[in-house]
């Protein structure tokens, strides 16, 4: 029994404490959970705030982008009517004209705003053509592009209208110039300008080429170029052609154009008395005291295969005197201008073929006779060195001394007048380094002087040749006219 009266005593003690402990219990937690309701609205109301201000925020910045984006497309909508307009007055211009847009820019105002327009043609080109100057295109099409800008432009981009616009039938031809160089390569970079019937200009691209695709048809265009130290194989700097332009084809110009050489030149003259006939011992040895004598030409030859002619140029390095001038001293003279061919050139004393040194019977040529200069793009070459034949002309009276102040002229086979000669101790001539050629005249005269001698001689041995003009001579003696002394 009193185990089970305590049995009821504990669980009755438990249920009532049982239910002590759940009315405390309610009343705090009803307490806390109403403090946690006041803080929670606080908060609710706070984050409500934020998410109204972030929403009209957004609904604001949206009207501006909007109202932006409005007028954007507004004012793109004007610049598509003033590209409009800009293509229908292009397409009421002539091919000539429209063959010109360069891509200049226009300024035009539109409904308050400043508009750039830039309009541009070009012909049609095959795209599967070969690259260069015979790309195939089309000489009737032209594609003219008009690109509209403005400030600000904004998110927009420019507009741009396109149209192709076809030649007039059986009006038109093409042009192709090619510039090359001497290895057969393009040379770039070279403005080409076209005169005639139509004025264009273009410059030569990395194949050289220049190129006008659509030209009125008619006769008499011009072309030229130049630039500076370049020269076509005849040494010419600006180069000029006229032409026609046929209907319907294609006229191709080419032309070699390469940067120019230089030669450096020294002529001379050798004696050794053992070689020359007819004459004394004390004759040679003045000339054999100086050794090689350096002499004036005058003028020179540059010869070349790929030239109908030979080039002649004036050399005038100084009077002709005979001076003691070691082998290595420097060139007397020299020749610019001069196209760098692959092969040398055939260099001789004097202005014509006349002059180039040939072998006469039972006479040799020395290895110098006829120089031979490789000319390099823009380089100057080696110094040439030439020898010319020499020829003693003694100057003599039977009726006595010749003055020293007697000259002696020589005209050459190509007619070049040689400057006045004076003569040395011996009376003889104090240069004998003459060209080559048959039939030089050689006069001697007494400045002024109204008579004169001369004789007609060949100088073609280069060991030495020797003419006496005798001032008692009368068929050597002649009497200045109208045309002066040794005329």
């Amino acid at each position: 029994m009193h185990r089970t009266q305590v049995r009821r005593w504990d669980a009755d003690g438990d249920l009532e404490m049982t239910r002590r402990l759940s009315a405390r219990f309610r009343t705090r937690v009803v307490a806390r959970l109403r403090d946690e309701e006041d803080g929670s609205l606080l908060v609710e109301v706070m984050i409500t705030a934020a998410l109204l201000v972030m929403v009209s925020l957004g609904v604001l910045v949206s009207f501006d982008a909007a109202s932006a984006q409005s007028g954007e497309q507004k004012v793109q909508a004007v610049a598509v009517d003033v590209a409009q307009t800009e293509m229908d007055e292009l397409r009421g211009a002539s091919f000539d004209t429209l063959r010109g847009l360069n891509g200049t820019p226009v300024q035009r105002q539109s409904g308050g705003i400043d508009f750039t327009i830039v309009s541009r043609a070009e012909q049609v080109v095959d795209a599967n053509g070969p690259v260069g100057c015979a790309t195939p295109r089309n000489r009737d099409l032209l594609r003219v592009t008009t690109t509209v800008s403005w400030t600000p432009m904004g998110t927009r981009r420019p507009v741009t209208v396109e149209s192709l616009v076809a030649a007039p039938v059986g009006a038109s031809g093409a042009l192709i110039v090619q510039v090359l160089n001497r290895n057969a390569t393009g040379v770039p970079g070279i403005v080409v300008n076209l005169s005639g019937p139509s004025t264009a200009s273009a410059t030569t691209d990395a194949n050289g080429c220049a190129r006008w695709d659509t030209l009125p048809a008619g006769r008499n265009y011009a072309l030229g170029f130049s630039s500076a130290g370049y020269v076509d194989p005849e040494g010419v700097n600006a180069v000029t052609k006229t032409f026609d332009v046929p209907a319907e084809q294609t006229k191709v110009l080419t032309f070699e154009y390469d940067r120019a050489g230089t030669v450096p030149l020294r002529f001379y003259s050798e004696l050794d008395e053992d070689d020359i006939p007819d004459i004394d011992e004390d004759e040679v040895e003045w000339y054999e005291d100086f050794g090689r004598i350096y002499t004036d030409p005058e003028r020179v030859s540059f010869e070349h295969s790929r030239l109908p002619l030979p080039r002649a140029f004036d050399l005038n390095v100084g009077p002709p005197s005979p001076r003691p001038s070691p082998w290595d001293a420097p060139a007397a003279g020299s020749v610019g201008g001069l196209f760098p061919f692959t092969s040398p050139y055939a260099v001789y004393a004097d202005g014509c073929a006349a002059a180039k040194p040939a072998s006469p019977p039972a006479v040799s040529l020395p290895s110098d006779a006829i120089g031979a200069a490789t000319v390099a793009p823009g380089a100057t070459s080696a110094t040439q060195r030439i020898r010319l034949p020499p020829l003693i002309v003694r100057v003599r009276n039977s009726a006595g001394s010749v003055p020293a102040s007697y000259r002696v002229r020589v005209t050459t086979a190509c007619g070049t007048v040689l400057p006045d000669r004076e003569l040395n101790q011996d009376r003889n001539i104090a240069d004998p380094g003459l060209p080559f050629g048959l039939g030089l005249s050689v006069c001697a005269f007494k400045p002024p002087g109204s008579n004169y001698v001369v004789r007609q001689v060949d100088n073609v041995r280069y060991d030495g040749s020797v003419v006496t003009l005798d001032l008692g001579d009368p068929l050597q003696q002649r009497t200045t006219g109208a045309a002066g002394v040794c005329a």
